[in-house]
């Protein structure tokens, strides 16, 4: 390409630099050397690596400001009201003769929920992880695994949304009524409907 006898024909100083003819810099090397590593868990350095990671110490200035945009204001009112949605709620939840069960936390990566707003952790193994972003696919995970028959369950608990600016994850609190089934019934859906038109029609505030 240089060796052209006519100028026009040969590669500006910029695009001899943006092709693949030169070699590539040392940095750009170790660079892909090591998301190599991190993304092949059976790598030679990837516990290595794993545990270089988890050494890392926390910036002073992060850590001053890790909870910014996440925890909402503490106040006597909002505590009573939640308290009296959670009781209201608990009571229909147990007049349809539902449980109260709470599945594992963590989730493995689910890539459905990628779009999502969804709060993703590493493992010190370098697994990924999701903490709730709702209450239903946790339990509809446990259920496929551990339930044969028909289960009514209810939950109120926190849901995690990604922050923004980083740090502490948001939270929503959420209450939930599920009820798994073998029968193919229009009777449940009603029942849902009519256990969210008890909860929700009681004055409580």
């Amino acid at each position: 390409m240089l060796l052209q006898h006519d100028p026009k024909k040969r590669p500006s100083s910029s695009e001899l630099l943006e092709s693949s003819h030169l070699p590539a810099k040392v940095e750009d090397e170790y660079l892909k050397e090591t998301m190599r590593a991190i993304s092949n868990p059976n790598a030679p350095y990837y516990s290595r690596l794993m545990t270089t990671l988890f050494k890392h110490n926390m910036d002073p200035h992060r850590d001053h400001t890790f909870e910014f945009n996440a925890t909402h204001d503490f106040s006597h009112r909002l505590s009573q009201t939640y308290l009296r949605l959670s009781d209201v709620f608990a009571r229909s939840f147990r007049r349809h003769a539902a449980v109260e069960f709470t599945p594992p936390l963590f989730l493995p990566r689910i890539n459905a929920l990628d779009g999502y707003e969804s709060v993703r952790l590493i493992d010190r193994d370098g697994n990924i992880i999701l903490v709730p972003f709702d209450l239903t696919v946790p339990f509809a995970r446990w259920a496929a695994r551990h339930v044969s028959g028909t289960m009514k369950r209810w939950c109120i608990g926190r849901v995690y949304r990604q922050n923004p600016v980083g740090g502490q994850p948001q939270f929503q609190v959420h209450a939930s009524f599920d009820i798994v089934r073998t029968v193919k019934t229009s009777v449940y859906d009603a029942e849902v409907v009519n256990v969210a038109v008890e909860a929700l029609g009681k004055n409580v505030v």
